[in-house]
């Protein structure tokens, strides 16, 4: 009773120490308004009881045939059961082992970084599922590591080194080399025995934002299910269906290393097609582990080496897996050695992983400095590859590298650039906020390309749960469910986003992309004239409507002004505005028109039928109840639209 009674006071202090240090409650209600609560808490439910019967099935048959429940192997990596296949085959996971800010360039985004950035994650948290727990105790985690599950498992040299990637101080490490990506962030930290229950628990409740899993499926043996590798199993099924309910939530995943095992895994593929587990998820990132760059920088493609043990897909059906890549090798970090102080470098995805779940939540906070809110996790994956170095022998994406290497530096220029005055970047969010696509719906948007730079747009969205594999080696249909597709005309011109080849080895192509859930268009030479970008979908939509984020760059400046109109004239000035605007619209139509006012978030501040005079709308708005920063104005007119831009002093 007494035992009991502790570890009730110890979980309140832990709620209590945690729930001061995270978002605020305005943040987490925000995110929990457009967040599936009811099915996430049924999901709770369902994955609690399935990870523990398959389980305990497997512990059973481990004990009938003398199967090991844990075991290190030699290379370092430690494995524990997990389940059983249909066919009796024992699963086992098993830890990812073998200067990342300065690859990821998160080091201009610290404070004395050139940027005036100053990000360091602080007030925000990220989930760490790994092996055992990390060393929450280690002086230069500083208090701000928790252990989520109450779980009581030793601590590891792998979760410690993890989270340190993320979190640590670094201030016992030589001349701070050993400082974490987001340094002044917390990190609930669980085993992996429980990842998905505790992973839609944590979207419920608390609004996550950010886990790392650095972790998988050991196939090293000759006998491992060939029909696992690029397989969308259940795992990653599951992993889809939480983010889907969760949509500001982004799971970050380590592909694996198993290039260079011998025997010679899935050896017919020349080392392609090795993903497996979550790796196969299509709202996951998963990330790729390259050697981090010279003292020169990044170059040019040339400039990102591939390490020799990072797993390459693609998926079955030719999905773009891994999704980004950056510094996996000799990665120094906190271990759970030297009397709380202690570090160490290893290699692996593991390591990589964690560098770029650190600088997502650092993108996260940055958008958070300029907009009061998050972003949803389409966008976050939609910025991050639109803002990818190029990576590998050709260009486009590729089964190494995905979109190639991370720039958390160019990521945080898009965000400020698409919030400021003269603005000539676009990022946008189409959800029940705003308007999603809907069924038969097409998005249209004319703009204006700047000329000396390429024309890029990216749209991202956050796809249903497909259906999963149970057995079929290399199984191509599509696990897609809405799929959506962007183009860029110009005249008679069309250009298609990227995909992967057909055949692995080959470069990527430009045409109709069927299977993914971010597509990207690029014009590399762009004249300086008008474009249009039109995003719509194939067959039924399910849900009857899809929301998706859309980022544009490469545009002159102010592009943004006179988005989206509809109308033979609208303006709305002044801008940025005082406590009145005026709003003037000529249409070709006699309905009623209406003004909607949106803050960042999505939130509607203002609602108000518009003064008409014959063919001409024109009234005058008092906006005195509205706070400094940007607002959308959208002005509605039957199905006519028009949206403005507009930033309050």
């Amino acid at each position: 009773m007494k035992k009991n009674t502790f570890k009730i006071i110890v979980l309140f202090v832990m709620t209590f120490s945690i729930s001061s240090y995270s978002q605020t409650e305005k943040e987490k209600s925000v995110i929990l308004s457009q967040t599936n609560i009811s099915n996430l808490k049924k999901l709770k439910s369902q994955f609690g009881k399935s990870q523990m019967s398959k389980y305990d099935k497997a512990a059973a048959l481990a004990k009938q045939n003398g199967w090991p429940i844990k075991f290190a192997s030699p290379d370092g990596t430690y494995s524990e059961l997990k389940e059983v296949t249909e066919s009796g085959f024992p699963l086992y996971r098993v830890t990812r082992n073998e200067g990342s800010a300065f690859t990821s360039r998160v080091a201009r985004l610290r404070p004395n970084g050139g940027l005036g950035l100053n990000l360091t994650g602080k007030d925000l948290f990220v989930g760490v599922w790994d092996q055992d727990n990390a060393t929450i105790a280690h002086e230069d985690f500083g208090g701000r590591a928790f252990v989520y599950d109450n779980n009581t498992n030793p601590t590891s040299y792998h979760s410690s080194h993890v989270t340190g990637t993320m979190i640590s101080s670094g201030t016992n490490s030589i001349n701070g080399s050993g400082k974490g990506i987001a340094y002044e962030a917390y990190a609930y930290v669980s085993n992996w025995n429980r990842d998905l229950e505790e992973m839609t628990e944590l979207a419920t409740n608390n609004g996550l934002l950010l886990s790392n899993h650095s972790y998988g499926l050991l196939a090293t043996s000759a006998s491992f299910p060939e029909f696992i590798f690029g397989a969308y199993r259940a795992d990653s099924r599951d992993i889809d269906q939480i983010a889907f309910d969760a949509p500001y939530y982004q799971p970050v995943i380590a592909a694996g290393n198993d290039r260079n095992k011998v025997p010679n895994i899935n050896a017919s593929k020349d080392g392609y097609d090795l993903l497996t587990d979550f790796s196969t998820a299509k709202n996951a990132i998963v990330v790729a582990a390259i050697e981090g760059l010279d003292s020169g920088g990044y170059v040019n493609a040339s400039s990102v080496v591939m390490s020799n043990f990072s797993s390459w897909g693609p998926t079955d059906d030719n999905r773009i897996k891994p999704d980004i890549a950056t510094k996996g090798v000799n990665v120094y970090s906190t271990t759970n050695a030297g009397n709380n102080k202690g570090y160490g470098t290893i290699s692996g995805t593991s390591m990589a992983a964690p560098g770029v779940t650190g600088a997502l939540l650092l993108l996260q906070q940055h958008f958070r400095n300029i907009t009061t809110g998050f972003m949803r996790s389409a966008t976050l994956r939609g910025l991050m590859v639109h803002s990818a170095d190029e990576a590998g022998d050709a260009k486009g994406p590729d089964p190494k590298f995905g979109w190639g290497l991370l720039n958390a530096e160019k990521a945080v220029g898009l965000i400020s650039n698409a919030y400021k005055t003269n603005n000539n970047v676009i990022i946008q969010e189409f959800d029940s906020r705003t308007a999603p696509l809907f069924q038969g719906g097409v998005y249209t948007k004319i703009v204006k390309a700047k000329g000396s730079e390429p024309l890029v747009a990216t749209i991202s969205w956050t796809d249903q749960a497909g259906l999963a594999n149970n057995g079929t080696v290399d199984l191509t249909t599509p696990v897609l469910v809405n799929d959506l597709d962007i183009r860029i005309t110009k005249n008679t011109e069309v250009f298609f986003p990227w995909r992967l080849n057909d055949v692995r080895n080959q470069p990527a192509v430009q045409g109709d992309n069927k299977v993914d859930n971010i597509e990207k268009v690029e014009i590399d030479l762009p004249t300086s004239d008008l474009y249009t970008i039109t995003v719509s979908h194939k067959g039924i939509l399910s849900g009857n409507s899809q929301d998706f984020s859309l980022i544009i760059s490469g545009l002159e400046e102010n592009t943004l002004s006179t988005n989206d109109s509809d109308f033979k004239y609208f303006n709305i000035s002044p801008n940025p505005m005082d406590d009145l605007v005026n709003i003037s619209v000529q249409s070709d139509i006699s309905e009623d028109m209406y003004l909607e006012v949106y803050n960042l978030l999505g939130v509607r501040q203002i609602f108000k039928k518009i003064n008409s005079q014959n063919s001409n709308f024109v009234d005058t708005v008092d906006v005195t109840s509205l706070m400094p920063g940007f607002y959308i104005f959208k002005i509605k007119q039957g199905v006519k639209q028009s949206s403005w831009k507009i930033i309050k002093n």
